[in-house]
């Protein structure tokens, strides 16, 4: 029997690498897992999780470069243990270190690196507006403060759900035919 010019007597993984070699390649998802309920919420937690800090870490790539480029001395983010020029340096080198870590944990190479960034976002957040001697303007950013909180500890679990995700099988193609 025939199926796509492959005859039935081969293996799943001779019928893929034949279909990749003629450019009939197909992404396996794992739906096994997330068709069910918890499986489709680790999958929005995960994908929320790249998201958040994606764009944290465009956002904080931006007011660095901003700051240094401008060359002022006075940033301050009272949520934040540095100040000045020092704080300008590490929203720099800390959002380049965000940006590879998510493109690394999207890709599934190493995903290590992006649940310690979600933990040390989480963590630097809970301790500099809870835990700290940052004051709130009457009524003014306690909203957005306590989303970003909360944001990043949904996010940190949907990075913890990263870290568990398998690494996707590679098909190796041999050219020479």
């Amino acid at each position: 029997m025939e199926n796509f010019g492959i005859s039935a007597s081969r293996t799943n993984g001779q019928h893929a690498v034949e279909r990749a070699a003629r450019g009939c390649v197909r992404i396996a998802v794992p739906f096994r897992e997330e068709a069910t309920g918890v499986g489709a919420v680790k999958t929005l937690l995960r994908l929320f999780s790249y998201l958040y800090h994606g764009l944290l870490a465009l956002f904080l790539l931006l007011v660095s470069a901003l700051a240094l480029a401008s060359g002022a001395r006075s940033l301050h983010l009272d949520m934040l243990p540095w100040s000045g020029a020092t704080l300008a340096w590490v929203l720099l080198a800390a959002s380049l270190f965000g940006l590879a870590a998510v493109l690394l944990a999207i890709t599934r190479s190493v995903p290590v690196p992006f649940f310690l960034w979600s933990l040390v976002v989480a963590a630097m957040l809970l301790k500099g507006y809870v835990f700290s001697s940052f004051r709130f303007a009457a009524g003014v950013g306690v909203h957005t403060a306590i989303y970003l909180v909360l944001g990043s500890w949904l996010a940190l679990l949907g990075a913890w759900f990263a870290l568990r995700l398998p690494k996707p099988a590679r098909v190796i193609l041999n050219s020479s035919r």
